[in-house]
């Protein structure tokens, strides 16, 4: 939505807001046009000496809310299944664990495929519909593309990551398969469209999330994958080393991963229980370590020691592990302390006759600074999300402050009818950060209404305002498979970041960037991890408050080396590249 028009939508909707809001007027200092001039905006780092001016002006600021914009974006995608059973050769009635797998599958992943500087989207989600790849267009809204790319799939696939895995410049596309589908790799041959190339040897049955980081620093993107409901094997086939041939070889074993807890330790099924693989590096060493969230008592993390092999550190959390059922994960510095925070999506289940809880809802570990944590889920406020799926961490009112949401729902027979709630209408989450570390939550108030079986979620910026918007995958067999909500707020000031490092891993993940105002100091680290069967772009954003100029961006790039920027402009994007 270009600036005008959103102007005139959000005069529409003061009178009903004022009784909620305090209406203020700002001075800011925007740099929000269409997508198009927001797009002519990235830099590279040698013009930042010189940034260009934006005009002052006057306006009304609106407050944080967000509008259902799915079908007028053209994002239309139907979710469900035909004939499963038959096509999967799997017996429902054997192992209901089996089903769950197929119900929670499906994801979005997004990213500027096709270097036009437009965010894309890729859905794949059910047999019924197939697999979409929704290329933005000059006026915001979305074209399936998806048969012309070559990504048209057919089938029951999960996780889709985007990631240069062969470090040329452009994002290819990983889409896990579930039952007997197996998983497939997409190269991106930079003309806008892909060849099928080899996947990994997965010998599981299903391959439900995606995650990419360089954990041993080679410069080559290496792979983690989660298999919820698959069989335990000596292999879990988690970690997967990037051979620098656009080839995968499994690492589990050698790693010391398949020693751990990731081995069930809930139940005799013999079935595996991981759900969201995540790195990040939890101890600020410069290395990336690893996280797994898990069902029924099995999330763990693990440390990196030397690029090569990890160490179990899940004993350092501070949790009850008889009610942890862990789905879905985020990290990023909530606190704004130079460390990076897990959020794990949870269930919580009240005892409808004592009132107790039965499952104790979401979990937020806060970073000791060592890489140790500190369980901090009912101080903060966090703990009630209904049956949690996916999350993510953003900024959406760009206040400084990283607020959390989760999608929730669970329509199958979840609960004893009679003793324990239903989740089969669950709303939506999003918990607002405050300056005390609770945690505020408003949803209705501010649009997020829906009450549908959400699983996936990606938090990005897609119409190139300067502030995040969200779009989520909705399992419900009679309503769209997608959702998607445009931030209509104008709040705040910000800055996007996109790094380009030089020769290896060209997008930067791995690396960090500090961003030093007046007030306070913003760490993010670049990413490609799972939200739950979900990936947000790298791109970095940041939220300012009313800070219009930033004393100074440090870069911390994957090889170790520092690169300083001083006196940046607010409310523009930037392209920064590796001296």
């Amino acid at each position: 939505m270009n600036k005008t028009a959103k102007d005139e939508l959000n005069k529409q909707r003061l009178n009903h807001v004022r009784q909620l809001f305090s209406i203020t007027v700002l001075s800011l200092l925007l740099a929000c046009g269409n997508s198009d001039n927001e797009t002519n905006q990235y830099l590279p780092m040698s013009d930042q000496d010189n940034q260009g001016s934006q005009t002052s002006e006057v306006i009304i600021t609106s407050p944080l809310y967000f509008e259902a914009k799915t079908r007028d974006l053209g994002l239309l995608h139907q979710w469900g299944f035909i004939n499963l059973t038959e096509q999967s050769d799997f017996d429902f009635s054997v192992d209901p664990l089996v089903e769950s797998a197929f119900q929670t599958s499906g994801g979005i992943a997004v990213g500027d495929y096709n270097q036009d500087g437009r965010i894309d989207i890729f859905i794949t989600s059910g047999n019924l519909s197939a697999s979409k790849l929704f290329q933005q267009q000059s006026d915001g809204t979305y074209l399936n593309v998806a048969e012309q790319a070559g990504v048209n799939l057919n089938g029951v696939y999960s996780g889709p990551s985007f990631a240069d895995i062969d470090n040329d410049g452009d994002l290819d596309l990983f889409v896990g398969g579930m039952g007997y589908t197996k998983s497939k790799f997409f190269i991106n041959q930079g003309d806008g469209t892909f060849i099928e190339g080899i996947a990994p040897k997965i010998t599981k049955e299903f391959t439900l999330s995606s995650s990419f980081g360089d954990f041993n620093n080679d410069g080559y993107l290496d792979l983690a994958l989660s298999h919820y409901g698959s069989r335990l094997t000596e292999d879990p086939e988690i970690l997967w080393l990037n051979t620098q041939d656009n080839l995968f070889d499994s690492i589990s074993i050698s790693s010391g991963i398949a020693e751990t807890e990731l081995k069930s330790s809930y139940d005799n099924s013999e079935l595996d229980y991981t759900f969201t693989p995540s790195f990040a590096d939890l101890n600020n060493d410069g290395k990336l370590d690893f996280l797994m969230a898990s069902d029924f008592f099995n999330s763990s993390y693990y440390i990196n020691l030397d690029g090569e092999t990890f160490s179990i550190a899940t004993k350092d959390l501070n949790i009850k592990k008889n009610d942890l059922h862990g789905m879905g994960a985020s990290l990023a510095d909530i606190d704004n302390d130079g460390d990076l925070d897990w959020f794990v999506t949870n269930i919580i289940l009240f005892q409808k006759e004592s009132g107790s809880l039965k499952f104790t809802g979401n979990k937020l570990f806060q970073n000791n600074g060592d890489g140790t944590f500190t369980d901090i889920s009912y101080n903060s406020n966090i703990y009630n999300g209904g049956w949690g799926w996916a999350s993510c961490i953003a900024d959406f009112n760009n206040d400084g402050l990283l607020d959390i949401f989760n999608t929730n729902g669970w329509g199958m027979a979840s609960a004893i009818e009679g003793k324990y709630e239903s989740h089969d209408k669950d709303t939506i989450k999003l918990f607002l950060a405050t300056e005390s570390g609770k945690f505020t939550e408003n949803n209705i108030e501010i649009g997020l209404k829906d009450k549908g079986q959400g699983r996936a979620v990606v938090c990005f910026d897609g119409d190139n305002d300067g502030d995040i918007d969200i779009l989520l995958s909705n399992h419900d067999i009679d309503k769209n498979g997608l959702i998607y909500y445009e931030n209509t707020a104008t709040l705040n000031n910000y800055l996007k970041i996109d790094l380009k490092a030089y020769s290896k891993n060209i997008f930067a993940i791995g690396a960090r960037v500090y961003v030093k105002d007046q007030s306070r100091e913003q760490m993010r680290e670049v990413n490609i991890n799972s939200n739950f069967t979900s990936q947000n772009p790298s791109q970095l954003h940041f939220g300012l408050g009313e800070i219009t100029q930033i004393e100074q961006i440090k870069i911390i790039w994957p090889n170790g080396e520092i690169q300083l920027l001083e006196n940046i402009k607010a409310n523009q994007s930037l392209l920064i590249e590796q001296q």
